[in-house]
């Protein structure tokens, strides 16, 4: 993981700064480097589930990850 405080370019379709930076390997193997949104930075841990979803950008898709959301237990 990599806290990006300043881009050296504005990145369309991100919230604001800082912007957290990770390397997300998936189930197949290969690895992906992207952003972890909706994530506080006090809660980002190695390790952590995520999930991909898609951010529309002009003629483009960009894959960006956010955690997966916690499973209540209700009986």
């Amino acid at each position: 993981m990599v806290l990006l405080r300043r881009p050296a370019q504005p990145v369309p379709g991100h919230g604001t700064e800082p912007y957290i930076v990770v390397v997300v390997e998936l189930e197949e193997g290969v690895r992906v480097v992207s952003n972890l949104m909706d994530c506080p930075l006090d809660e980002v841990a190695i390790g952590q589930p995520v999930e991909v979803y898609f951010q529309p950008l002009g003629d483009l898709s960009l894959p960006l990850f956010r955690p997966v959301p916690a499973v209540s237990d209700q009986g």
